[in-house]
């Protein structure tokens, strides 16, 4: 029995959240500057207090949300090359946040902020290329892969786990269940839920790395504890193939994961 990767064809149309996050810091925790020496140094042409001046108005727990505000310093800083401040500039557009909605908008900051090396406005732009495309061509999924490979290798767990997807079904790529299983480790170390599931049906189904049921369990159940309804039906699902010692052991691998990531 082969289980697992068929659920990728349903979550590949699905855009991730954490994909549309605004990127920035928090307020509370990184900023040393009061928010008037912040508009000071902005209004001096700093691009930095700029950028961090658009995050904070975008929405913190010091400064009320005011996203015209977020909007125009973020703007400054990206005009000025900041890849951040492109980043979130793409992200206001996606979404109309203080700007009229236009992809056409967000998909020419995210390129810029892209060509400026940030990691999710690669993983952002790629993206476009398949979900925005009725008919999903060649190039576009060679043009989505460029930039996911670029995202993965600046450490973007979305971009890693997508390259986990296309090296397991040959798409765009020839099938690779070594790279399969390299690119899931990655994304699931760093707790992408849907790349733990995909390690899971790796070591359950024994591509790219030798069968484990006892490894499969233990990526499975770190997917289920993050609500991944796949990781659910996954994890229990294989607790019929498997003895109680070897569930207990399973858990315990779990725990012992948990415990070294605090």
């Amino acid at each position: 029995m082969k289980i697992g990767f068929w659920i990728f064809v349903v979550v590949f149309f699905a855009f991730p959240g954490w994909g549309q996050e605004i990127v920035g810091f928090d307020v509370g925790v990184h900023m040393n500057k009061s928010l008037a020496q912040l508009e000071s140094a902005a209004g001096n042409g700093d691009t930095k207090a700029a950028y961090e001046l658009g995050y904070a108005y975008a929405g913190t727990k010091e400064i009320p949300r005011d996203f015209a505000k977020a909007v125009a310093w973020t703007r400054k800083a990206a005009e000025k090359g900041h890849a951040g401040a492109q980043y979130n500039l793409g992200v206001f557009y996606y979404h109309g946040y203080g700007v009229p909605k236009s992809h056409a908008e967000a998909i020419k900051w995210w390129r810029k902020a892209a060509e400026n090396g940030e990691p999710r406005a690669q993983y952002n732009l790629g993206y476009q290329y398949i979900v925005n495309s009725e008919d999903v061509s060649k190039d576009d999924v060679v043009e989505a892969l460029k930039w996911w490979f670029k995202a993965a290798k600046n450490g973007e767990p979305g971009a890693q786990f997508y390259l986990g997807v296309f090296y397991h079904d040959g798409n765009g790529v020839p099938r690779d269940y070594d790279e399969s299983y390299k690119w899931f480790s990655k994304a699931a170390e760093k707790n992408d839920a849907r790349a733990q599931n995909g390690l899971g049906a790796l070591y359950f189904n024994g591509q790219g790395v030798r069968k484990d049921y006892v490894e499969a369990y233990k990526w499975f159940n770190l997917s289920a504890a993050q609500s991944n309804p796949d990781g659910i039906e996954n994890r229990d699902m294989i607790e019929d193939y498997m003895t109680k010692e070897e569930i207990e052991r399973g858990q315990s691998r779990v725990r012992d994961w948990a415990l070294k990531r605090r």
